[in-house]
């Protein structure tokens, strides 16, 4: 069996075993990812129970990290969740008139309690239930997963997984199978399109321009890309003068 049949077994059973459908899993580079949906179905169907302890956590709301205490009948698991306020900028350096490009942090929300009791809960479920080994990981557990939703099949060739599922049929009659073909790459095309019909470049520009600080224009940014305008030239040309424009203030 080649890698790209054993990928999609591993799509089959994980679909079987928790009740998912083609909103809980997408794929990313070499992974597979389960949405936060996906997560809480995971949870329910192994019957596992969490208990959260904050174990630190900045004044200044940059830094937060939460225990997640997981028990499924005499099984007890920890894991722990973290989020740092960061993001990605250009910076200069001494002696060259090229500026660095820099990434710190390891989330662009400001909600970063809530973000490390996701990701604390994300992991500690993937690990109780043994997925993390099959190269198996939560949507929250990075922004990157979030952002870059494509598909790890041959690059001509859609990945495709067929999933069985059971009809109703007549009283004293074989049941038969339906077999739903889930496309990840048209899927997560149609997402993103969908959300371009719905808002206009124009509409992001607006938004961003409505911000009074940078704590406002990161808000405004994270609206806009999840519209779909994360990398439209225009937009991000936008964010990045109103940026330099803010932090001037």
């Amino acid at each position: 069996m080649d890698k790209k049949e054993l990928e999609r077994v591993k799509v089959v059973e994980l679909y079987k075993k928790y009740n998912l459908t083609d909103n809980d899993v997408f794929k990313h580079a070499n992974y597979l990812i389960i949405t936060r949906s996906g997560i809480e179905k995971i949870q329910a169907i192994a019957k596992i129970t969490i208990d959260f302890e904050m174990t630190a956590i900045n004044l200044d709301g940059t830094y937060a990290c939460v225990k997640a205490t997981a028990t499924k009948g005499k099984e007890v698991l920890q894991s722990y969740g973290s989020a740092k306020r960061g993001g990605k900028d250009f910076i200069d350096v001494e002696g060259q008139t090229k500026k660095k490009f820099i990434e710190y942090g390891n989330t662009e929300t400001w909600y970063i309690a809530e973000m490390a009791e996701k990701r604390a809960k994300s992991r500690v479920v993937l690990q109780m239930e043994g997925l993390y080994k099959e190269g198996i990981f939560g949507e929250d557990e990075a922004d990157d997963f979030k952002d870059k939703k494509v598909s790890t099949g041959v690059a001509s060739e859609p990945a495709k997984v067929e999933v069985p599922k059971k009809k109703e049929s007549p009283k004293k009659e074989e049941a038969t199978e339906e077999v739903i073909v889930v496309d990840f790459e048209k899927q997560d095309a149609k997402i993103v399109q969908n959300s371009k019909d719905a808002h206009t470049p124009e509409e992001a520009i607006e938004t961003l321009e409505k911000s009074n600080s940078i704590g406002d224009l990161v808000l405004a940014w994270d609206l806009c890309r999840s519209w779909g305008f994360g990398s439209h030239p225009t937009v991000a040309s936008k964010k990045d003068e109103l940026k330099t424009k803010l932090s001037e203030k």
